[in-house]
């Protein structure tokens, strides 16, 4: 029997209470969870059969991995025990054990009660992307109700509802089923879903009538300002008595600091009285001259940092008056009034959406595990939220409720718990410096609170609630346990206060038999400035492989074994940035690097080629589709081959182009022969896929296309990976069959959809990790749960993600409700108070989960943990670490954006246990900086005759150079002065006269702004539009004909700028062009310039003084007016910023030289130059003059 610790002994043997076990990272929370299950069923005095308990964790592995351990030791205390048939029965009873993941636990639940819930018994789970695009339809069918008055009085009727859309969103509604979403996706972890907008509404109407600070959404805001100025009064008197120990110093500036002293003073005074107290404080607080202080030739050392504490407090002040006090007692509960109405409208917009997005679910057959959640809360709580009869008749169905990592459940997963449990036999393992799924909905706060309201378990009364700390950690080495302790037991009672971090929560060194010491290592790495030669080098992930390297030739394990690759992990916030350079990186050195970036099942390679051969047998005229087919392992005809088909086209498709070919007589030689026969073999089996497509649902034909061409064996290979992902798209196709999605053409929609829309892609399979000897690279939250003997910590510097922060609406459990409001106007959006306090919320919740982010990974280091970073000046960011060091306020703290910051402050001092370096750019380290300092032996010296002549051949230059910086023909978009001093090669490529494409394609659209794409719609549009019936019929019927006229695709109308355009129809500038005697639209032209006009070089422009360029454009539109003169105008869709003579310039400046070259051509053309140039801006509304 394994020996355990005082702790571990009392969470296996306390009984008759309900236990909250903190187990702190690496202290054995799994091998005493098992213990105590054991024990329970193997004790001779009651034991508890394995069917009266409940064993539930959030994943399936871990689920998996308590199963498989309690099966061993039940199997081993039965051969122990002579065959006793208790435990034998036990050991049957284990297949059906309710041993699982909380999801599986609801799911059983939900699939015994269905008829009760009105479900079909043979509902099933969609998937994500399944999920989001139904939640999208029915919000985005709420929402054209809502506009058409055919929602009743829900958000007020049509009248209301638009203006709760402008409230949202502004006139531009095409994130509002976004926004709605997202804020009812956050509502769904609570238990009154979006009901609990209601509850936030009466709280705001009673908050309106006492005094702000008086209420949560106040107390909050005052506790951060009484936070920031108890900061500015410490650092005050830091700097007062570094002023006062300098006399000269102390004359200059004593009085003014003195002053903002006895200021901050009053401030802190007054957040005692109320809001307006401290609101008239803020505006009394005022800023002196400093006195003069001269020093030139011996300055006092910390001149700059007094300098810049004053500068920071003046900031501070100045921020605050435009935001925590912008605004009065009053107009602070008009906003809460408002908030208030905003909330209501939501609210009910947001529980009809909750109701019809289950019906359309009840309908398809189909829930999501959010719906199942809350199915299982309905069957086990009342309107009321009082205890079912069911739940009551669970309460006797277990004798023991066993629920691991509680830090990660949310309110409705724990009200669950508690309505099954009785209060004496609920067993919650967890440790909330670990709770690190937030945005999962995952709430610490539960159990922080339980941990506050049960006592430790010495001081507990018989029977009651009690908390054990399990502290000791059998992971890490001493210097980890010391360095995770020194920072933690400052950075948590400073940002996560209410987490009541106390002595049981720190680390207790339990792993012993370590054999050398290894610090805790920092590698500050200088980012190399912008202008420098190896500007954007990476010298972090540089370092990390100088690091790797030495270790993996040199260095050993406590144990006396050598470091392998796979004894190393990389840990990172996000995969991007620096994961991508540390890979590279150490993938160009030879060193094999394991990543898992969370792939797109969609962009596997495997998948693509599937995808091709799936929409050929859809819609073999599909010509991309096609080809990727062919050139794939399915087909193999070669490239060559391919371009020859397609040259012949002639305006076919390929697959006709390919069908005549096959019917011609075979002329050609053996290489033709063998592309034939794979062509004609492919079209065969096309013929046959497309017959049978007509008949089979989806995951039938991709599975018999599977079987037909061996699909897995030629394209797959061995590949376990691409094998799971060709079994992931045939899951996909069965969910998306079930959903009424069955036929082919259906499933490459529902595809496009999930692609396009789905918040949530189709997930590659993911890697094991354990098939080869490689570098883990991977996210913090991937890692939790693993541990390696040598962790990085990389990228420690980069500032936290706080988006969600800035959202509007912004919801959050321990905050409340807030959003932008419109001013009186109705054309402005302002911040105000109840956002902010929200915001504020949302910000301190994520502070406490990056801190804890932290946490975790620090304690995945079994042996050597460094952490490293890139700075702009490392020396500059240690110096300000070891003076915020000395500040005790909570704020210095608070007000760091990233895990190095916060590392640094809490690290400084003499530490034995912590190593701190910096590193240059360019200085290699270990024995490449070795061989590198080593001298190369002296080469024989070169024959002097050969010399010569290879010198002689290599510096040969092209007489005639200058003249092929000549381009064949060059756009007039693309011209400017010193065009020919550029070598040929930088040349800018002529996009506008490439061969044109029919379709403009979907990787290339998708990377287009929303804004660069409209604009393009709108000026296809004035290129075709006809000026007669545009002016009869007004622009959206002119864009109707021309839609059906096939001059503008479905996708571009929709992005034309129609107010803009009607604009355009009504301005002078198109009654002039109507009236014209004779309009040239769209008119192109090929103009020969002297090519020496386009080059600054003296030598170049003799050279080419006698040489032309080829100049081609196209002129949107001139035309002669009444007086026969020649007006030329161009259209401009640029986004233009500033007031209208700013915009004017802007493009005057960005056009003028381009409408040059139109004005020469139009010249050339007509024999005579413009009387008038005009650029016609459509953002503008009018004539730009040139």
């Amino acid at each position: 029997m394994p020996e355990f610790t005082r702790a571990q002994t009392r969470a296996i043997e306390e009984d008759g209470r309900t236990l909250l076990i903190s187990a702190a990272a690496g202290s054995g929370k799994t091998t005493t969870l098992i213990e105590r299950i054991i024990r329970s069923v193997c004790r001779k005095d009651h034991p508890i059969p394995l069917d009266r308990l409940l064993i539930v964790t959030f994943t399936r592995a871990a689920a998996a991995e308590l199963r498989l351990r309690i099966s061993r030791a039940l199997t081993d205390a039965l051969a122990k025990s002579g065959n006793d048939p208790f435990l034998a029965r036990q050991v049957t009873l284990l297949p059906s054990a309710k041993i699982g993941t909380i999801d599986s636990f609801y799911l059983d639940l939900v699939r015994r009660n269905y008829a009760a819930l009105g479900l079909s018994p043979a509902f099933r789970i969609a998937d994500a992307g399944e999920a989001a695009l139904i939640a999208r339809e029915q919000m985005e069918a709420l929402i054209d109700d809502c506009y058409d008055d055919r929602a009743g009085d829900i958000a007020g009727g049509a009248v209301g509802f638009a203006a709760l859309a402008n409230l949202l969103c502004g006139t531009k509604d095409d994130n509002l089923a976004d926004i709605l979403l997202s804020l009812a996706e956050k509502l769904d972890a609570y238990p009154r879903g979006a009901a609990a907008l209601f509850d936030r509404e009466d709280e705001m109407r009673v908050y309106a009538a006492g005094d702000f600070f008086a209420c949560p959404l106040g107390a909050r805001i005052e506790r951060e300002v009484r936070d920031v100025f108890l900061y500015m009064k410490e650092r005050y008197a830091y700097v007062l008595a570094l002023i006062r120990a300098d006399e000269k110093l102390s004359l200059a500036y004593d009085p003014a600091f003195s002053e903002d002293y006895a200021g901050i003073l009053r401030m802190l005074n007054a957040l005692d009285t109320g809001y307006a107290a401290a609101f008239d404080a803020i505006r009394s607080i005022g800023f002196s001259r400093l006195g003069s202080y001269r020093q030139k030739d011996n300055p006092h050392p910390s001149l700059a940092f007094i300098k810049s504490v004053r500068e920071d407090y003046k900031d501070t002040v100045k921020g605050f008056l435009s935001g925590w006090f912008a605004t009065d007692a009053a107009t602070l509960a008009d906003c809460l009034f408002r908030t208030a109405d905003a909330a209501h409208a939501i609210g009910g917009l947001l529980c009809e959406y909750e109701r019809r997005a289950r019906l359309e679910k009840q309908r398809r057959g189909v829930c999501d595990f959010a719906d199942i959640t809350r199915y299982a809360l309905s069957l086990l709580t009342d309107a009321d939220d009082n205890d079912t009869p069911l739940a009551d008749t669970m309460k006797e169905a277990y004798d023991a409720i066993y629920i691991d990592e509680y830090q990660d459940v949310n309110a409705v997963q724990d009200r669950i718990f508690r309505a099954i449990a009785k209060p004496d036999n609920r067993f919650m393992v967890g440790d909330i410096k670990q709770s690190i799924y937030g945005f999962r909905g995952a709430e610490a706060a539960i159990f922080a609170g339980l941990r506050s309201s049960f006592a430790p378990i010495d001081d507990a009364a018989p029977g009651e609630s009690a908390t054990i700390f399990m502290s000791e950690n059998f992971r890490c080495s001493r210097e980890v346990v010391d360095f995770t302790n020194l920072l933690f037991a400052r950075l948590m009672p400073a940002i996560s206060p209410e987490t009541g971090y106390t002595e049981g929560d720190a680390l207790i060194y339990g792993k012993r038999g370590d054999r050398f010491p290894v610090p805790v290592q920092f590698f500050l790495c200088e980012k190399p400035p912008k202008d420098a030669p190896d500007a954007g080098r990476p010298v972090e992930a540089e370092r990390i492989a100088d690091e790797i390297e030495q270790l993996v030739r040199y260095g050993e394990k406590q144990d006396g074994s050598r470091i392998r690759y796979g004894d190393v992990a990389l840990l990172f916030r996000s995969l991007k940035g620096t994961a991508a350079d540390c890979s590279a990186v150490l993938r160009a050195r030879g060193i094999p690097v394991e990543t898992d970036a969370g792939a797109n099942l969609l962009d596997a390679p495997e998948i693509q080629i599937l995808v091709c051969l799936l929409e050929t047998i859809d819609n073999p005229r599909r010509d991309i589709s096609l080809a990727g087919a062919l050139l794939s392992p399915l087909c193999g005809v070669s490239c060559d081959r391919l371009a020859l088909l397609r040259r012949r086209a002639d305006g076919k498709r390929l697959y006709e182009t390919i069908r005549d070919y096959l019917a011609e007589d075979d002329t050609e030689g053996a290489d033709a022969d063998d592309d034939r026969a794979r062509l004609a073999a492919f079209f065969a089996d096309l013929a046959q896929f497309r017959a049978m497509a007509r008949c089979l649902r989806a995951p039938e034909l991709i599975e018999e296309i599977c079987d037909r061409l061996a699909y897995v064996a030629r394209v797959c290979g061995a590949d376990r990976l691409r094998r799971a992902n060709v079994e992931r798209l045939i899951e996909a196709a069965r969910g998306a069959a079930s959903g009424g999605r069955g036929s082919l053409s259906d499933f490459l929609r529902y595809l496009r959809r999930v692609e396009a829309d789905a918040k949530t892609p189709l997930a590659a399979a993911k890697p094991d990790g354990s098939a080869q000897d490689a570098i883990h690279i991977m996210t913090i939250h991937q890692s939790k749960g693993l541990e390696y003997p040598v962790v990085f910590l990389a990228d420690a510097g980069k500032t936290y993600n706080t988006r969600d922060a800035d959202a509007s609406p912004i919801y959050s459990a321990a905050g409340g409700f807030g959003l932008r409001l419109r001013d009186e106007s109705g054309f402005c959006l302002y911040d105000n108070l109840v956002r902010k306090s929200v915001s504020l919320a949302v910000r301190d919740r994520n502070r406490e989960e990056e801190l804890r982010l932290l946490y975790v990974a620090l304690t995945r280091a079994r042996e050597r943990l460094y952490i490293t970073a890139t700075l702009p000046d490392p020396e500059k960011a240690i110096a300000l670490a070891e003076i915020e060091s000395r500040f005790t306020s909570p704020y210095v703290l608070r007000d760091k954006q990233d895990f190095l910051s916060l590392a640094l402050i809490t690290s400084r001092g003499e530490h034995a246990f912590v190593e701190t370096h910096t590193v240059r750019p360019g200085k290699r380290h270990g024995d490449a900086a070795v061989q590198e300092k080593t001298p190369a032996a002296s080469a024989p010296a070169p024959d002097a005759a050969a010399l010569r002549a290879l010198s002689a051949r290599l510096s040969f230059r092209y007489p005639h150079e200058a003249r092929t910086k000549i381009p064949a023909k060059i756009a007039v978009s693309l011209l400017y002065p010193d065009i020919l001093d550029d070598t040929l090669s930088a040349l800018p490529i002529d996009e506008d006269h490439l061969p044109p494409m029919k379709e403009t394609p979907r990787f290339l659209a998708d990377r287009q702004s929303d804004a660069a794409r409209r604009g393009t719609a709108t000026h296809l549009f004035m290129q075709f539009f006809d000026f007669a019936y545009a002016a009869k019929n007004g622009a959206a019927a002119e864009l109707r004909r021309l839609c059906d006229a096939r001059f503008l695709t479905p996708e571009d109308a929709a992005l034309v700028n129609l107010p803009e355009v009607e604009t355009f129809l009504r301005s002078p500038l198109f009654a002039k062009m109507r009236a014209a005697k004779r309009i040239f639209r769209e008119q192109r032209f090929n103009l020969r310039l002297c090519a020496a006009d386009f080059a600054t070089d003296r030598d170049l422009r003799a050279a080419l003084a006698d040489e032309h360029i080829l100049v081609q454009g196209v002129i949107d539109c001139f035309f002669y007016d009444e007086k026969g003169n020649i007006i030329l105008v161009d259209y401009k869709t640029d986004r233009l910023h500033g007031g209208r003579a700013e915009a004017e310039q802007e493009l005057r400046q960005k056009h003028a030289r381009q409408l040059g070259y139109y004005a020469k051509a139009v010249e050339a053309l007509c024999g005579k130059p413009p009387a008038c140039v005009l650029l016609y801006s459509l953002a503008l509304g009018g004539t730009v003059a040139l």
